[in-house]
């Protein structure tokens, strides 16, 4: 009987639909073969989100995707999709939205990275064959629930863009620290935890928005029953990938000590971020070196904590690059026990012990310890309590720099809000007393405000309009700012645009990122990218604001491809579709990397009493402009250096302050204090308006956070900070051309404006065996 039913239905599905009855026919269609295409289609079973489900908003994070078989083998694409800053639909798929293969009944996972733009935000996953969706689900965020997050049926609330997060590879070291400000908005520190290495992404851009990688490899991590990191070797792709990160900016603390012969010697999978000559294992019994280090006032020494334990076991360390920070020996370089060193654009911290060693987990004072790797206070300043408000939101340099490009658009001009009220009450007084004295007195007949009334309001309705566009204006403005760093020593180069734009109309944007070389040249980037940049705080635009799509998600309004990101440069647009409304403001953030083959040369020892001496020559092909060099806590202007020019850096000359020539930095305020200076530097006069702290001298940079180059500052490199006048250099481009067409009038109103930054870093000669 069941078997006749169906056929009936199909029967009749066919017949409907060869005489045009299309959706009926559809309908009776999907209720015969339904059920089928259920039981052999993939289905979503899972996601997590984050690293070791940590992640921030405003920044990429990787999603992992659970997808079960159906009844036999089928390709599938995953694509996700994340609110912007602004509620926005997003979508994103797995680079170059390549398919993976499902079995039957298997569960696999798939890859792919998302931006996700507010907090309490749902993502959206769908799966598609052959062009076909197949599967959707709607993953709602949840805030402790823990047991949903493990088995990927709900996603884990995200930080802020500002919060502090630290990632613990291997064990806890305790790296999750109270807030560094109180009450609501508060700066947070949180940590998490990987101790599997199919968490570990493959691709550097996994790890963005993270603070600090803590990677130990002591017994726990190593252990054949519950160790993972043994399994590791040097050319895996998940260390490829933390190791691009670190020279990319990214922060990692290092902790090495018992297994140092398998993990550090020649070949081994941490070899290359060792920053000396491994020597082979060692071990100490006397402790105070660390004790002194973790600078614990008030703790117990770690020998009477741990009586009977007996040595520690070390990583012996020669010929040591950059800070030691703590050593047992005599010398800095006898027996190293913390070394700092630049590594690339960021920065290792090796710990030549075990942090989760007995010894050291045992002791009252390894929070601290912990605490002085991860350069975060002990007891933090009274004066940051006072951030515990939306004011750490506010204050952030993103937040500033937005503001002041919105300023900064010529032609477009902003109505004042009295003014604003002023045309409403004036258009209330024309259609009601203004219309009604003009035909009763005037026309002296009542009747005509039949007449009278459209005409007022369709008056005042073409004012508002073309006095609209004289004040906004008709065309397309942008505004960008441009941060390049370039490492000397190997013409290593890293860019940041931001680019801020105004449209007149409402229109949907097609937009790819065309890196150049400091001469305009194009440049082949070993990977790049383009998203949205929202604001850290709350209002329009802000990412601390509530999301207005409660747990149902949001439909996809445009596309934003990563591909760029973790597999080379991409043809075709990056940005796909994006929608600005009339008179509306976008900004998006591009991100680059490549070498370059002409930089600056420098020759510059220190003097012997804290400052520098030698020459600065510029080999870069182009003039610079409002040079300033900065090493240690000083700076020296050294203004316009043409093409081929050499500056002297004469001791006789008394070079300033940092903070000084910063202007508005406080060396007690604690968010522009030395591990900021060279950001507000870069950002501070980036519109040549002066400092862009705020009147009282408070300024955060925690959203861009990688942008952070003090850590050179600190293991004795020196940074030479210049502009480029002569016009923009990479930028956003469109399929048929600039993103902005250049008129006859630009000079007088340019559409286009930009500030191009560049940073320079510079190596120190050794003058003894303990200076870098």
């Amino acid at each position: 009987m069941t078997r006749l039913l169906a056929r009936a239905l199909t029967v009749t599905a066919f017949r409907l639909l060869a005489v045009g009855h299309l959706s009926l026919g559809l309908a009776l269609w999907g209720l015969v073969s339904a059920p089928a295409l259920a039981a052999e289609s993939p289905k979503i079973v899972g996601a997590h989100l984050g690293l070791g489900d940590g992640y921030k908003v405003g920044f990429w994070a990787p999603l992992r995707v659970v997808v079960e078989g159906g009844d036999a083998p089928v390709g599938v694409t995953v694509l996700a999709i994340t609110p912007d800053s602004d509620g926005v639909g997003v979508a994103t798929t797995t680079p170059s939205a390549r398919p993976f293969s499902t079995q039957p009944g298997v569960k696999s996972e798939e890859r792919l990275y998302v931006r996700v733009g507010q907090q309490n935000a749902p993502i959206e996953v769908r799966i598609y064959a052959d062009g076909r969706q197949i599967d959707r689900r709607v993953f709602p965020v949840t805030n402790g629930d823990f047991e949903k997050i493990k088995a990927g049926k709900e996603l884990p609330l995200a930080n802020s863009a500002i919060d502090r997060l630290f990632v613990q590879l291997g064990a806890d070291v305790g790296a999750a620290f109270e807030s560094d400000a109180e009450g609501y908005g508060a700066v947070g520190n949180a940590a998490t935890l990987i101790t599997n290495p199919d968490d570990l992404p493959p691709d550097a851009i996994g790890y963005d928005g993270v603070d600090a990688v803590v990677l130990t490899t002591g017994a726990r991590a190593l252990d054949a029953s519950a160790g993972w990191l043994g399994q590791l070797t040097a050319n895996d792709p998940r260390l490829s990938a933390l190791v691009e990160w670190v020279r990319g900016g990214g922060r990692l603390v290092l902790s090495c000590g018992a297994a140092s012969a398998t993990m550090l010697a020649e070949g081994g999978p941490l070899a290359e971020l060792l920053p000396g000559d491994y020597a082979g294992p060692s071990s100490i019994a006397d402790t105070s070196a660390i004790e002194r280090f973790a600078d614990v006032s008030g703790a117990p020494d770690m020998g009477v904590i741990n009586q009977g334990v007996g040595t520690l076991n070390l990583a012996l360390v020669e010929n040591p690059r950059g800070q030691v920070l703590a050593h047992a020996g005599r010398t800095a370089t006898e027996t190293p026990l913390v070394i700092r060193a630049p590594v690339g654009f960021g920065e290792v911290t090796f710990v030549a012990f075990d942090l989760d060693a007995p010894a050291i987990a045992n002791w009252n004072g390894r929070d601290a310890l912990v605490r002085q790797l991860l350069r975060l206070p002990f007891n933090p300043p009274d004066e940051s309590r006072r951030y515990g408000d939306w004011r750490v939101w506010q204050q952030d340099l993103v937040n500033t720099l937005l503001a002041k490009l919105d300023d900064e658009f010529v032609g477009v001009r902003t109505t004042p809000f009295l003014a604003i009220v002023g045309l409403v009450v004036l258009y209330l007084l024309l259609i009601g007393p203004g219309d009604y004295f003009f035909v009763k007195n005037v026309l002296r007949r009542v009747e005509a405000t039949w007449v009278t009334f459209p005409i007022l309001v369709a008056a005042t309705s073409a004012a508002a309009y073309f006095g609209a566009y004289w004040l906004k204006g008709d065309k397309l403005r942008v505004n960008q700012v441009e941060i390049i760093d370039i490492d000397t020593a190997d013409g290593a180069t890293r860019g940041r645009l931001i680019t801020h734009l105004f449209s007149p109309t409402a229109k949907r944007y097609d937009v790819s990122l065309a890196p150049k070389t400091l001469t305009g040249e194009s440049m082949t980037p070993t990977a790049s990218g383009t998203a949205w940049l929202g604001k850290p705080s709350m209002g329009l635009g802000g990412m601390q604001s509530s999301s207005s799509n409660s747990q149902s998600g949001v439909a996809p309004n445009y596309q934003i491809d990563a591909t760029p990101l973790v597999a080379g440069p991409l043809q075709g647009p990056t940005v796909a579709g994006m929608p600005v409304q009339v008179w509306s403001t976008k900004t998006l953030v591009s991100r680059y990397s490549g070498e370059t083959g002409r930089v600056v040369e420098s020759q510059l020892a220190p003097d012997g009493g804290g400052l520098v001496e030698g020459s600065v020559t510029n080999d870069t092909g182009i003039d610079l402009a409002d040079c300033r060099l900065l090493y240690g806590t000083w700076a020296w202007k050294l203004g316009a250096m043409g093409d081929g020019e050499t500056k002297s850096v004469d001791p006789g000359v008394s070079p300033l302050r940092i903070t000084t020539l910063l202007g508005k930095a406080s060396e007690t305020n604690p968010y522009a204090r030395n591990n900021r200076w060279t950001t507000i530097a870069a950002m501070g006069d980036a519109l040549s308006v002066g400092s862009l702290t705020s009147s009282d001298g408070e300024a955060a940079s925690r959203y861009l956070h990688d942008l952070d180059l003090a850590n050179h500052l600190a293991a004795g490199k020196a940074i030479l900070l210049a502009q480029i006048d002569d016009g923009p250099r990479t930028e956003l481009v469109r399929a048929e051309g600039p993103l902005v067409e250049l008129g006859e009038n630009e000079e007088t109103l340019p559409s286009q404006r930009s500030w191009v930054f560049v940073r320079f870093l510079l190596p120190i000669e050794k003058t003894g065996p303990d200076e870098e």
